[in-house]
């Protein structure tokens, strides 16, 4: 079983991982959702803990993306692909409210052998049922974070089961 922790903060991190966290989800700005954190802060990370390093890549608190935004989020997946972190955290919408198929499809092409999870973006689409089945084509997307379109996991447990 992996136990993840979303943390913020080198020191969140470290007391997530002694407290049995076997990976972390490292990002910035948890007020706004979670941003792309700081690359010495990901550098001091890695040394200090030797647990699984997952990486938000999000310039600003919103699912749908901007052509800057989108230029944004490549140029830190290649910043950030040197560096030995298991993968990646991301997700965005068109302006449908669906999966941006053919944007994740270019951003996975950046990302090298890094594992990804799709993040809560998938809550937001007006068709998550059919978003899910289509993250199931790209082979590079290992996880999916949902709360089934709900606040939390319990009160969309029905959608889950049906995901």
């Amino acid at each position: 079983m992996i136990i993840e922790a979303c943390c913020e903060t080198i020191e969140e991190s470290l007391i997530a991982v002694a407290n049995g966290a076997t990976r972390i989800e490292f990002c910035s700005a948890l007020e706004e959702d979670g941003l792309t954190p700081k690359m010495k802060d990901v550098q001091i990370l890695l040394k200090e803990t030797n647990v699984p390093i997952r990486i938000m890549i999000r310039p600003r608190n919103s699912f749908l993306l901007s052509s800057e935004d989108k230029v944004d989020m490549i140029k830190s997946i290649l910043t950030f692909n040197p560096i030995n972190i298991e993968g990646y955290v991301l997700g965005f919408l068109n302006e449908d409210y669906r999966i941006d198929k053919n944007f994740l499809k270019r951003l996975l092409s950046c990302t090298e052998h890094k594992k990804i999870t799709f993040h809560k973006a998938i809550d937001a689409s007006t068709d998550m049922l059919q978003d899910v089945l289509a993250l199931n084509n790209f082979s590079k997307i290992d996880t999916i974070l949902t709360s089934g379109g709900k606040k939390t996991a319990w009160e969309g447990r029905d959608q889950l089961k049906e995901m």
